[in-house]
């Protein structure tokens, strides 16, 4: 029976979770059963109407985004904070002025997603907050507007306090993801993609050294990464567009500006320029000054100008 059911999910597209180690998976499961607690605790404790609720279904959703994906843009405090108050703002709103029932639901849930977009607090359990405000009850009906402050904001402020607190204890969890002491550097992909090329065995020790849910599969990776550099080769310039006595530079910002001299051969002449003092001549390969430029630029009143 076991087998045939194997068999069965083989079929679907599946989100590599074992990648994931299992440590990681029990911090998670932890993590969320206290921050769920909490939240009822608390928000129990503070909700003194009894036919008032105290918590909301759709915050069990944003536990498990918080304390699944702590790393997540979905699950960053202002995605949080803002995309449950401003939805319960929405389908309060929907829901007294709009008569018809079908519609205040789905208007609530559109309307929603559409402020959370433009705001910028994307943050799919909202959509449910604000679907709450329509189809909640009598219960969140009487509270009107007061439904965004209990148990709405009051939810939310217990459980990012919760996972803020619970993911300190984990330096590879730090929430929100500002907290991280390390950034990680980003790299030149030129510089990958031509020494060599990018496999799956890459992608498969990138995930397991990240160790925590991303919600994007190897073959998306794949696909981005090639169309990355696509765009970047593109970018470049090709031997024939290379001109004597013109200027590049492989930086926007115009650290270093190189002057292209003469052409010997297969070889290219140049002067480096690093604000606006000029070192002495040196060369190198064509094909190594074409992976260096990436922008062709003119002198101008203050400093250097892009082509």
């Amino acid at each position: 029976m076991w087998q045939k059911i194997t068999a069965i999910i083989s079929y679907f597209p599946s989100i590599h979770f074992h990648f994931i180690s299992h440590l990681e998976k029990i911090i998670s499961v932890i993590g969320g059963f206290i921050g769920m607690l909490m939240v009822i605790l608390i928000s129990q404790h503070f909700t003194k109407t009894a036919d008032a609720p105290f918590v909301i279904a759709s915050i069990g959703a944003s536990v498990v985004l918080v304390f699944t994906v702590p790393h997540s843009a979905l699950s960053q405090p202002w995605s949080v904070l803002g995309g449950h108050c401003i939805s319960a703002f929405v389908g309060v709103a929907c829901y007294q002025h709009i008569p018809q029932f079908f519609l205040a639901a789905s208007a609530a849930v559109a309307i929603a997603t559409l402020a959370m977009y433009y705001l910028r607090c994307v943050h799919p359990p909202g959509g449910a907050t604000a679907l709450t405000a329509v189809i909640g009850g009598h219960s969140v009906h009487t509270l009107g507007y007061l439904y965004i402050i209990t148990p709405i904001l009051l939810n939310v402020i217990v459980l990012l306090c919760s996972a803020t607190i619970f993911n300190y204890f984990f330096a590879w969890r730090r929430y929100p993801a500002s907290f991280m002491s390390k950034p990680i550097e980003s790299t030149d992909i030129t510089q990958i993609s031509d020494k060599q090329t990018l496999s799956p065995e890459n992608l498969k020790y990138a995930l397991e050294k990240m160790d925590s849910f991303i919600d994007v599969t190897e073959d998306d990776l794949k696909k981005i990464f090639a169309l990355a550099t696509e765009h970047a080769t593109s970018q470049l310039f090709s031997a024939a567009q290379l001109k004597a006595r013109h200027y590049y530079t492989n930086h926007q910002t115009l650290p270093i500006v190189r002057q292209i001299v003469t052409f010997d051969h297969n070889f290219v002449i140049y002067k480096i320029i690093i604000n606006h003092k000029t070192y002495p001549m040196t060369k190198c390969p064509k094909s190594a000054f074409l992976q260096w430029a990436k922008h062709e630029v003119i002198r101008a009143k203050k400093g250097w100008k892009l082509i």
